[in-house]
């Protein structure tokens, strides 16, 4: 499993969950475990797609990108 630097998040960047759902980041605590964002993709479907605000945990976290696309 790669490393995942959560601290280094910023709101707008883009995350790749390990379920292969897609969310940007709306807030980070700065507690290295939790982030907040809303789905832009999720392989449930377009009522996890709703402009709510959802709670990511650490673990959860496959990939992170900037907002301009570039990975972190």
């Amino acid at each position: 499993m790669t490393n995942i630097n959560l601290l280094d998040v910023i709101p707008g960047d883009r995350v790749v969950l390990i379920n292969g759902a897609e969310a940007v980041v709306t807030h980070n605590p700065d507690d290295g475990l939790w982030l907040f964002g809303r789905y832009v993709t999720h392989p449930e479907g377009s009522a996890m797609v709703n402009g709510r605000e959802y709670s990511l945990f650490s673990h959860e976290v496959k990939d992170i990108f900037s907002s301009d696309g570039n990975p972190k």
